[in-house]
This record gives C-alpha cells, structure tokens and sequence, in this order.
C-alpha cells in the first residue's frame, strides 16, 4: 500500500484483484479463512491504491461504504473510517455526500475507534474538507457523555476547538434540533422556522439516538449535553434560542398530543429556556415576548396537572428577578400568578442571603493561617 504511493510504482490490476480478494473472510473458491486483522490491512492498502488512481477510487468508494455499514469488525472498520477521510481530502465530491456514514462510526462498541472518529473528523472540519452537518454535530454532542472519559474528554476538547469562532453560531443553529433527537422525537407543529438550511442539517441524521425517555440517567445525560452547548452561546444567540424554543417547541407542543417524546421535549425545552432567561431578562421587550407564552403554558399544566409547573416558575423567575416592580403589571390579567411569582422571588432572596450569610461567617470563623495546606511529598 505505501509503495503503491510512490510515483515510479504502478499496482497492476492482479495485485490489486488479490488484495481485495483477502478483504473478505474467506479466500474465494478456497475453504481458507483470513484473519481479521489481515481483512483490515487489505482494506487500509486498497485505500493507500485508490489515493493514487482515481478511477479506482471511484469504483471503490461504493464498496467501502458497503462494507463500513455492514462489518462486524471493529478493526476493518476503524481502517475504512481513515481510508475515507484520506479520500475527503483527495477528492472530496466522491466521499462528502455520504460523511454520515464516517460519523456512524462512533456507535462502534470500540472506544478506540469512537475516539480516532471523532479526531478524523476534527482534522477534516479544520481543513475545510467538511463542513457541518447534523450527522457530525450529533457525533461530537453525544461524545460528552460517552461512558468513557477519554472520549469525553476528547469530545469537549474537539467540540470547542473545532468550533472556533463559529461555536456560538452553530451551537445555536443546531440546538433545537439536537434536543428532538436525542429525544427520537419528530418536530412537532409545522413551523417553517424549524426547518434548517439544507447546508447544516441533514433531514435525517442517522445516528440512533439512544437518551430518549424519561429515565433519570438519561435525563441527566442530554442535561450534560444542552449545558455545554449554552456555555457556547453568546448573549444575542442565547435571546435568540429562548425565542426559538418557545416558536418551535414549546409553543406547538402545547397542541400535540400526549407522547412521552414530546412531554420530554417540553420539559428539556423549558429546562434550557429557563437557563437562557437567567441572562436576558434585561433584554429590552423580552418580558413582553415571553410573558403571554408562559401564562398559557401554566394554565396549560396546571389543568393537565402537570410536574412541569416548577420549570415554568424557574422560567418566569428568572425573566421577573430584575423587574420586580413591573410583575403585577405585566400580569394584570392573572394577579394570582403574579402572587406567587413575587413569592417565589422573595423566598428566593432570602434563601440567597442566607447562605451567604453562612459562607461569610465560616470564612470568618476561619482564623488566619489555620485553612487547609496542601500536604508536603515524603522526601522534600
């Protein structure tokens, strides 16, 4: 494969008939079966092939495509995968329509090949080989709660890296989409809005989405997930995304019916919305924006006797913190939830003052020079 590289060297058509003859299990016509670390090689060396020819290649890149779907190998895999990316760069119309396929990938059992998927496809974004889309986006946001650390570590590392000074745009592009799908769950009404420009997101993203549901760990998961994505925002794509949440999620998911996919897409939505509104509520006619929405979300719940009544006050609390004296108003119509708003903010308070309290009078209580030191190493 690396002399097929050099430019006096040609790969006669035998050779190249007999290396792909040992990329299957068994040799053709003989009861002799191959190693899988040699159906591998033979893979990575028929790619090394295709890198110098191009008509090869392209009689080629179907087959590996074929066989990335369908081998139960993690190795065989592992080499396609890097064929493919080496191809990217070569001729990148061949491979880029089908880079869905690359970030498939990272469902393999092997977390070495998860991890060498998502460097792959790291180096292909920086180099302008890809551009992103739903399928790869959904690869690096399901690396941060990978069941191995170093695949997380790698993915958050990776995420903001490759992002660059894009992350907030894309972060933001991509985030309603990303909390239906990690919920398996089709978009619901039929915003126009909704629907993301062709260039970012692929209408199906193909990578099986495997935290739906109402499970306290996977909950917690996408809740991993949607916190590292607003640490990307900036202020302006944060007001945005409330926005956007309330038009394409909260908003027609109000009238659908009740499925737990949509019950948990509502409850994430109002989840982040309520983290989006601890920083925009000084967003001039935010209040006036939100405010009807989040009325008839409460009467909303509260007639279906729903327990997402608490996210709804985290929501109207947080845009009503800076604007106290503005609720009632704001509220004339419903003084009863202004009540309780103002409640909530006053216990609030002094539940906030209280534990500060309580940390001052421990620091003060501290007396110099008698904090915790860090122990000295035997020896030094």
């Amino acid at each position: 494969g690396e002399l097929s590289l050099l430019k006096s060297f040609d790969v006669s058509s035998g050779v190249i008939t007999l290396v792909q003859s040992m990329t299957s299990d068994r040799l053709l016509g003989l009861d002799v079966k191959i190693p899988s670390t040699i159906q591998a090689h033979s893979w990575a060396c028929l790619g090394k092939f295709c890198v110098k020819d191009e008509e090869l290649a392209k009689k080629l890149v179907p087959l590996f495509f074929h066989e990335i779907r369908n081998t139960t190998v993690s190795a065989v895999r592992n080499n396609i995968m890097l064929i493919l990316a080496d191809l990217c760069t070569k001729y990148t119309s061949l491979v880029d329509t089908h880079i869905g396929e690359i970030a498939k990938c990272f469902e393999d059992p092997s977390e070495v090949v998860r991890r060498q998927t998502l460097i792959v496809l790291a180096s292909l974004l920086q180099q302008d080989f890809l551009k992103w889309r739903g399928p790869i986006f959904h690869c690096f946001v399901l690396s941060l709660v990978d069941d191995e650390i170093s695949v997380r570590s790698l993915g958050g590392f990776l995420l903001s890296t490759s992002l660059g000074a894009t992350a907030s745009q894309l972060a933001y592009n991509f985030f309603v989409k990303t909390m239906y799908t990690l919920n398996a769950c089709p978009s619901a009404g039929s915003s126009t809005s909704f629907i993301e420009s062709a260039a970012l997101v692929d209408t199906t993203w193909g990578i099986k989405a495997d935290l739906a549901g109402i499970e306290s760990a996977f909950r917690a998961k996408r809740k991993v997930i949607y916190d590292s994505l607003l640490k990307l925002l900036t202020p302006e794509h944060k007001f945005k995304l409330a926005a956007k949440l309330c038009e394409d999620c909260i908003g027609p998911l109000l009238h659908e019916n009740d499925s737990e996919c949509h019950s948990e897409v509502l409850r994430d939505a109002m989840i982040v919305l309520g983290c989006c509104t601890k920083e925009i509520g000084r967003i001039p006619g935010i209040l006036s924006a939100m405010m009807p929405l989040i009325v008839e979300l409460k009467a909303h719940l509260e007639a279906s006797k729903s327990p997402l009544l608490k996210e709804v006050m985290d929501i109207a609390c947080g845009l009503l913190k800076e604007h106290k004296n503005e609720v009632e108003d704001l509220l004339v119509e419903d003084p009863t939830f202004a009540s309780e708003i103002l409640q909530e903010l006053k216990s609030r308070s002094k539940s906030n003052n209280k534990i500060s309290r309580n940390q001052n009078s421990r620091s003060e209580s501290t007396p110099p020079g008698t904090g915790s030191k860090t122990p000295l190493v035997p020896g030094t």
